[in-house]
């Protein structure tokens, strides 16, 4: 069983605009098979999101207003988010916008192993990484061997 599938529904934790993710976001949907897809992306964006992704492989910005400043966010197909919609657009899947629309989204910089490491040691021990650092001083030298 996958480590990250919960009775009939799989988690894929990427990291944004990374080409890794989108790769690995795609093998993942061919190997689960969805019956539908949620993003962490707010609802009030669904139109112009979905708009911008039937556009691709163009590039396309989003943008709104929030208190009197605009906000982008750049769609591209290197993005896993976007490679879901995508693939679900393609297979006639339903797509569900699940974040909320949340005012100055704080900025997560945790660090994280990186991941151009997922096409050599997998999707599965990348993502435990920051976990098994934390538990197993590991020497960076080591990690790869």
């Amino acid at each position: 069983m996958h480590e990250l599938t919960w009775k009939n529904i799989r988690f894929v934790p990427i990291l944004h605009g990374r080409t890794e993710f989108a790769l690995e976001v795609r093998r993942q949907f061919k190997e689960f098979r969805p019956d539908c897809v949620a993003v962490e992306y707010p609802p009030t964006l669904k139109d112009q999101i979905m708009q911008a992704i039937k556009r691709l492989p163009f590039l396309s910005v989003v943008h709104y207003e929030e208190e009197g400043e605009f906000i982008y966010l750049l769609i591209e197909p290197t993005d896993g988010q976007v490679e879901a919609v995508r693939l679900a657009l393609e297979h006639g899947i339903s797509v569900h916008f699940v974040d909320r629309h949340t005012r100055e989204y704080p900025i997560d910089l945790s660090p994280f192993p990186d991941p151009y490491s997922i096409t050599r040691i997998g999707y599965q021990l990348w993502m435990f990484m920051p976990k098994l650092e934390r538990i197993i001083k590991i020497p960076p030298s080591m990690m790869l061997q």
